[in-house]
C-alpha cells in the first residue's frame, strides 16, 4: 500500500422536497468510513436556501489523480439528512476529489407513517476509476 499524503476537498449537501423546495434545518451528519466502522467527523444543518455551507474533507494528495495506482483518487464519505415528517436520506460512497468541490442533491420523501424509514443510496465507484482496472478496492 502506498503512503499518500492527505489533501482537503470540499463537499455541500443540497436538501430539497420532492417539488424541489429547499428543506431549511435538515440536520446533515457525515461519516468517514473504513473496514472496520464509520465515525461520524461532521454534523451541520442546511440553510433557508437548502444547503449546507462548503463542508472541507480530507481527500488522498492530487498526485493520485495524476498517474495510474490501485488507490482511490478520492475519499468516500456516507452522508445522512434527518428532517422531522420526511424519510431520513442516507448517501453512501459520496466521493471527494482533492482540490475541488462537490454538491450531493438529496430529495427527501415525506414520511407516510408514524415513523421515519431509512432510505438509502449507494454510489457506484467514480468510472474513470473503474476504467483503470481498479474493480476491487
Amino acid at each position: 500500500m502506498e503512503v499518500v499524503d492527505i489533501a482537503t476537498g470540499y463537499l455541500r449537501i443540497e436538501a430539497y422536497n420532492t417539488d424541489q423546495q429547499p428543506v431549511n434545518d435538515a440536520q446533515v451528519n457525515i461519516y468517514h468510513t473504513d473496514m472496520k466502522a464509520e465515525n461520524m467527523i461532521y454534523q451541520t444543518t442546511t440553510g433557508a436556501d437548502g444547503r449546507t455551507e462548503d463542508i472541507a474533507l480530507d481527500a488522498p494528495d492530487i498526485s493520485l489523480s495524476m498517474m495510474q495506482s490501485n488507490e482511490r483518487p478520492y475519499e468516500q464519505y456516507h452522508v445522512e439528512v434527518i428532517k422531522e415528517t420526511f424519510d431520513i436520506e442516507e448517501t453512501r460512497n459520496v466521493q471527494v476529489f482533492p482540490e475541488n468541490g462537490s454538491t450531493l442533491h438529496v430529495e427527501l420523501q415525506p414520511s407516510m407513517q408514524d415513523y421515519q424509514r431509512r432510505n438509502i443510496r449507494i454510489l457506484e465507484d467514480h468510472k474513470m476509476w473503474l476504467a483503470q482496472g481498479n474493480f476491487n478496492a
